[in-house]
């Protein structure tokens, strides 16, 4: 059986729980790594595990983000302007004056033709070879071959449509003005202003309806995967969409309002340091009984975290000496292996480091410990009788408080048979 056998709510230590978060890690590992890598991408889970690791795009290859074209412009202003690298960056926003400097240096000793090398990202994105500058230059020459097809009929075809244009006028001169509001709205849907609105608007409600339905989702289906992994070590990945394949949906608005309530809190400065952890027990809830009621969720996990949120957050502090390793490691790497001739800024490599920690070992530890916490308060809650504890209603979540329950009421059946026998 589990170490955290009788562990109480107020006894638990972190220790403990790391303890027991890695045992079951290293009996399920591959699968736990697979559904937060899973996660990271598809749902914008665990904070800035992607920030790190595309810091290297960011801050060492900003050659990559931007076109040939755009690097000799840039290069041009700063030949005939007498700007420094540093202000022509911050004009453009590029946020890299070594960059500028990198371009103009080739643009003096190769050329301006130079300037439309690429290099490789990690993820390939904004090079020449990527899907999208593929499609972009497929478009080009579309439109390209369009505009000369039509160039050879404009000739040919002028005084025609002329005359029809004159025609087209005279009979519909009585419907002026309705074709007035129609020009009205094409010159207001030309500008860029307005499609920028529009565009904007459409973005953040696609946004916000793949986080409400998808992305909530799939966090509630990550918990439940853990539940169900400490206890059976060969959980499937699959079980992160139990919720979509059930077709259970009742989370989805206790998931929006957890949301909602925590960006309304982080508005004073109680709320946004305290709600977090007050709420942090609401997807282990919902994984466990996704049919449970919205308020009840919430009043059970303002119960389960009364006395646990300083406790909860000093866990979550309990993590900086990994992301310290990681940088001291990244720093001797960089002067003991690569130098100062790699071009590779030190920052950048610490932030691969750091990512790469990220996705193989701490977010899938993180959620392990936070699990172990989660069984350790679900026992507290049962055992004490919270409110609505009831909705707590998985028994094959917890076998060691099974356990207990079964041999209590062997212990209680004879006596009550004696009682009844008397």
């Amino acid at each position: 059986m589990k170490k955290n056998r009788g562990k109480k709510a107020a006894l638990w230590t972190r220790k403990d729980i790391k303890t027991d978060a890695k045992a079951n890690l290293k009996r399920n590992y591959i699968a736990c790594f697979a559904v937060c890598f899973i996660m990271v991408f598809l749902t914008g889970e665990y904070g800035g595990t992607t920030q790190f690791i595309s810091g290297y795009d960011i801050q060492n290859v900003a050659d990559i983000r931007y076109s040939g074209d755009f690097k000799r412009d840039v290069v041009e202003e700063l030949k005939e302007t007498e700007q420094s690298a540093a202000e022509i960056s911050d004009k453009y926003h590029i946020g890299d004056p070594e960059a500028v400097e990198r371009w103009e240096t080739i643009y003096d000793e190769r050329g301006p033709s130079a300037l439309n090398s690429t290099e490789i990202s990690l993820f390939n994105v904004g090079t020449g070879n990527s899907n999208w500058n593929i499609v972009h230059k497929a478009t080009g020459w579309i439109i390209k071959t369009e505009d000369n097809i039509n160039k050879a009929f404009d000739d040919g075809i002028e005084q025609l449509v002329q005359g029809t244009a004159s025609f087209f006028d005279s009979a519909t001169r009585q419907y002026s003005s309705k074709f007035q509001i129609v020009n009205a709205v094409m010159d207001l849907f030309s500008r860029k202003q307005t499609w920028e609105i529009v565009v904007t608007f459409v973005s953040a409600i696609v946004s916000l309806l793949l986080s409400i339905f998808v992305a909530n989702t799939l966090i509630v289906g990550e918990r439940r995967f853990f539940l169900e992994s400490r206890i059976y070590h060969g959980t499937k990945i699959g079980r992160i969409g139990f919720l979509f394949k059930e077709r259970i949906w009742k989370p989805v608005k206790t998931m929006f309002a957890k949301d909602m309530f925590t960006i309304f809190w982080a508005f004073t400065v109680v709320g946004l340091f305290i709600k977090p952890f007050e709420y942090m027990m609401i997807p282990y809830i919902l994984a466990e009984n996704p049919h449970i009621d919205r308020k009840h969720a919430f009043a059970l996990s303002r119960q389960m975290m009364k006395g646990n949120k300083w406790k909860a957050a000093k866990l979550a502090i309990s993590y900086i000496p990994w992301f310290i390793a990681a940088s001291i490691l990244a720093s001797v790497v960089g002067i003991f292996f690569l130098g100062n001739t790699s071009g590779i800024q030190a920052n950048v490599l610490v932030n691969v480091f750091v990512g790469v920690l990220c996705l193989t070992f701490l977010n899938p530890y993180k959620t392990a410990a936070e699990t172990e916490l989660y069984i350790i308060l679900r026992r507290e809650a049962i055992e004490k009788g919270y409110t609505y504890s009831e909705d707590l209603n998985d028994k094959y979540l917890d076998l060691d408080l099974l356990e207990e329950q079964l041999k209590q009421q062997e212990t209680d059946t004879p006596r009550a048979s004696t009682a009844e026998s008397t």
